[in-house]
């Protein structure tokens, strides 16, 4: 009988994840499955409990949280096996989202419990990523340099707000208070690209923030990432941007550059805030390395 490690992160989604426990329970009993709940305590202690479940023998690890608790659970895994020798699942209770939303993973618990137990496995490709030679990290959805960084700190200012308009609020709020252009080098499957910029990102799936389509053409299972950049743009140039990556239709402004690619290293000597998967690893950054490993991990999808 398959056994579900269910790892809960009681502050995502500003206390949802808290209150589905209890629902989670219901469906889990109700078909009858072999599983083991717990919550976790601290920031980062997902990691810790993904790699003992492994250890344990556990079949497949459900994240209950957004795209961080998923996040920590996907660095768990990798520290602890080679991605396919246990599933992950996601019930989708975070403030975002996203990776749950590219996957098809229903937002409602009953369904998306349904899915944990019925769903079809897949193996997805994830990221992974090093900072200035002292941090190591996969991602499952994307990195963010410069304003997306910005952004999500930000975002963790407002306790009262979750999804979209949370990540809408942070933006204009980065934009009109913090946003700075910082000047890139970047190696791009070895192609060398220089120049002033807002933003860089690297997405393994099409959104992040919520609802923004920031790499629509990206698919998580064709062995690359999607690299968008922008131009430097002035405050105006930049609210005018928002429509269009909602809509996921910047790909074709003149500002907007976009590459796939296999590895990416990005320097500067300015400092470069970021987040992967919603997360803010460490302060400034002055390098950043970033790979794809082609279909890592077998993920539970609806």
């Amino acid at each position: 009988m398959t056994q579900y490690k269910i790892i809960v992160n009681p502050v995502a989604g500003k206390g949802r994840a808290a209150h589905a426990a209890n629902e989670i329970k219901r469906v889990f009993d109700t078909l009858e499955t072999t599983y083991d709940l717990v919550e976790t305590s601290q920031p980062g202690e997902a990691i810790v409990i993904a790699q003992q479940a492994v250890a344990e023998g556990y079949d497949v690890l459900v994240a209950v949280g957004g795209d961080g608790t998923t996040h920590e659970i996907i660095n768990g895994l990798m520290s602890s096996c080679d991605g396919k020798d246990c599933r992950l699942a996601i019930i989708p209770v975070g403030s975002g989202n996203d990776f749950a939303a590219v996957n098809n993973v229903p937002f409602d618990i009953e369904q998306a419990c349904k899915v944990v137990i019925q769903g079809n496995a897949r193996l997805v490709d994830i990221g992974h990523l090093r900072i200035d030679d002292t941090i190591d990290r996969y991602f499952s959805n994307t990195v963010g340099i410069g304003l997306d960084g910005m952004v999500n700190i930000e975002a963790r200012k407002l306790p009262r707000l979750r999804g979209l308009l949370l990540y809408f609020v942070a933006l204009l709020k980065t934009v009109f208070i913090s946003l700075k252009p910082f000047h890139i080098d970047m190696m791009v499957d070895g192609v060398t690209i220089t120049q002033s910029t807002l933003m860089v990102s690297i997405a393994n799936g099409r959104r992040e923030g919520g609802g923004f389509l920031i790499a629509p053409l990206a698919k998580q299972d064709d062995g690359l990432l999607d690299l968008v950049y922008t131009a430097v743009l002035s405050h105006l140039g930049v609210l005018r941007m928002i429509p269009l990556f909602l809509k996921g239709t910047h790909l074709g402004h003149p500002a907007i550059k976009s590459k796939q690619a296999e590895r990416i290293t990005i320097k500067s000597d300015d400092p470069m805030y970021m987040h992967a998967d919603g997360e803010i690893l460490g302060g400034a950054a002055h390098c950043v390395e970033i790979e794809v490993i082609p279909r890592k991990l077998q993920l539970i999808s609806g």
